[in-house]
């Protein structure tokens, strides 16, 4: 008779779904095509069940994973709408965050037997394509950093996330990811948006999307260092989709300052800080974002802080690489300068990390131009004896780098050839506030004659630092001078000890047909008045017409004085004629601007 035999349905087949060879979202309903996915077969009419392998046929999403966390092989059951024999949908979510990763392949089954053994022959066979990865919208549970000894801390906890450390992020569908960014509070990217895209240097991801791992440095932009606590957060963007806005895991972005140079001053090693000429200082490094004060300290002692400048603050600019403080927009105080005997200052960064400190090599002095003070008392009003009293000025300010002292003119322009004092050559700095010139200073003892003027308020002293100069006003100029004094033979000159032919002239003797006068001594360009007179000291008078009033720099006609003030030279026709005579008695004084006489020699005289 016919032969009878039993027809019964086979393991379903899936030949296709909507996600084949492209990244599959868990979160999506997921379209199967195939057949048997309906069956007359008692107990298993239709595919309920699902597996999810990795590639190489381990299960990472089944029944074990569902209530222990640990893959047992097992399928589970599933919601599947089944269509048709070979057209059913999975609805969303069915497959669980263990199946996360590349290379996965569905698998279904109608049924499911009492081990892996016996489910295996009712599973779908692996030969449906792969899904490039399966994963969903990333979310970030959980922020960490390794610290300098080695162990975790919790970004949440303190607050900061630190660019400059190893980083980890935990959380599910951490896979496929294509960029990291990190925004605004409000999730807005930034001007310059700061992200990296993947795959890149220094970023690992743990294919099952638990974890991401960023090496120290590997976000190098500064744009989201803040100082303070503007908050910032992450923003992971994977083949699906992106982390959702979560005010809990915001947090502050900085690195660690550092220092590498310090800019140059108008004068090296000296920061102007006045607001007319100052300097800018200008700090180069990196991490400067972070920073939320800037701290003038010692060099020798750098917990001090002479000087605090909070930041923001208006004339200081700052990006990651530079600080650049402009002393004219902001004025640093007084408490910052510095004086001869002082440590010079370096600058202290605080911010959120460890201190940062400009180089010692780069350590400065601080201070402003000085202002001068009040010019002492001199015995004769306004005029300076060089050689006979010092020079004080009290009440003075900022004088504690005093670097020079000078004597100028009236208008303050410099006297040629005259050098400046310095310091221990004539200079005693009491402290800065006060400064004394000392008499017959060392450092003008071969140029003094260059001092010398008879005009009224024709000197002024100028003080230097290198922070800049202080003038005397013009209402305390003085006259300057040196006591005159002569030489061991005060005369000579054609008119002295000359013997013209047809007349007999006695040894010491001035004879006026013969020729000028000469007078040698020293301190001439002080005199202000020349005497021709008889006797000596005390005993002194002036001739009828003996008396010329004189300015060494403009003499009259027929009067000359050596540019070193060693001689005065009157032609014989500006001598007097009541100092002619053959008394053997007459003598020449000068009187200096400053009051003093010299008077030389009797001598004989004769027309």
């Amino acid at each position: 008779g016919p032969q009878k035999f039993k027809i019964e349905t086979g393991p379903p087949v899936i030949t296709g779904t909507n996600a084949d060879n492209i990244v599959m979202d868990r979160a999506q309903a997921l379209t199967l095509r195939g057949y048997g996915f309906l069956s007359r077969t008692a107990g298993e009419p239709r595919i309920a069940y699902l597996r999810v392998d990795g590639a190489e046929g381990s299960a990472v999403d089944d029944n074990g994973t569902t209530y222990t966390g640990t893959s047992t092989g097992q399928p589970r059951a599933a919601t599947i709408e089944v269509i048709s024999d070979s057209l059913a949908e999975l609805r969303p979510n069915s497959i669980t965050a263990f199946a996360d990763g590349s290379g996965r392949r569905l698998r279904v089954a109608r049924k499911v037997g009492p081990s892996v053994q016996d489910s295996a022959k009712y599973l779908s066979l692996a030969t449906n394509p792969l899904f490039t990865a399966i994963t969903t919208r990333p979310v970030i549970n959980t922020l960490s950093q390794l610290q300098e000894d080695n162990t975790w801390e919790d970004i949440l906890a303190t607050g900061t996330f630190k660019r400059d450390r190893v980083v980890e992020i935990n959380g599910t569908a951490l896979n496929a990811v294509r960029v990291i960014e990190v925004v605004h509070e409000d999730g807005s990217s930034f001007a310059n948006p700061v992200f990296i895209q993947l795959p890149a240097p220094g970023v690992s991801i743990d294919d099952n999307g638990t974890r991401i791992q960023l090496s120290a440095g590997v976000i190098p932009y500064a744009d989201a260092d803040t100082n303070g606590t503007a908050r910032r957060a992450f923003k992971i963007y994977n083949a699906v989709g992106n982390t959702d806005l979560n005010a809990t895991l915001a947090f502050a972005v900085n690195t660690q300052p550092r220092i590498d140079g310090l800019g140059v001053f108008t004068a090296p090693g000296y920061f102007n800080r006045d607001k007319e000429h100052g300097d800018t200082l200008y700090l180069s490094g990196s991490g400067f974002k972070s920073v939320g004060r800037i701290v003038f300290t010692d060099a020798n002692d750098t917990v001090q802080s002479r000087i605090s400048i909070n930041l923001p603050s208006p004339g200081v600019t700052v990006s990651d690489a530079a600080i650049a403080l402009n002393s004219r927009l902001l004025q640093v105080g007084a408490a910052a300068d510095t004086d001869g005997n002082s440590s010079r200052r370096i600058i202290r960064l605080e911010s959120a990390r460890d201190s940062a400190h400009s180089p010692m090599a780069s350590r400065f002095y601080v201070g402003a131009p000085p202002s001068m003070g009040t010019l002492g008392a001199l015995s004769l009003a306004n005029n300076w004896r060089r050689d006979a009293e010092a020079l004080e000025i009290t009440g003075a300010e900022r004088l504690g780098h005093l670097s020079r002292v000078d004597i100028v003119d009236a208008a303050g322009n410099p006297i040629a050839g005259l050098p400046a004092l310095v310091p221990g050559a004539g200079v005693l700095l009491h402290n800065a506030t006060a400064v004394t010139v000392s008499a017959n200073a060392t450092g003008w003892a071969s140029a003094g004659h260059l001092l010398d003027s008879v005009s009224a308020a024709s000197r002024r002293l100028k003080l230097t630092t290198p922070f800049g100069q202080a003038t005397l006003p013009i209402t305390s100029a003085f006259s300057l001078s040196a006591s005159p004094a002569f030489a061991g033979t005060p005369f000579a000159g054609g008119g002295f000890n000359a013997d013209q032919p047809g007349v007999v002239d006695v040894n010491g003797t001035y004879d006026k047909s013969d020729g000028d006068l000469y007078l040698n001594g020293e301190g001439f360009r002080g005199v202000a008045t020349i005497y021709f007179g008889e006797g000596e000291g005390a005993g002194f008078t002036e001739v009828s017409g003996g008396t010329i009033q004189i300015n060494p720099s403009a003499p009259p006609t027929g009067i000359s004085f050596s540019a070193d003030g060693t001689q005065i030279i009157i032609s014989s026709a500006n001598v007097p004629a009541a100092w002619i005579a053959s008394s053997g008695n007459h003598t020449v004084r000068l009187r200096s601007v400053g009051d003093v006489n010299a008077t030389t020699k009797a001598i004989r005289t004769q027309p």
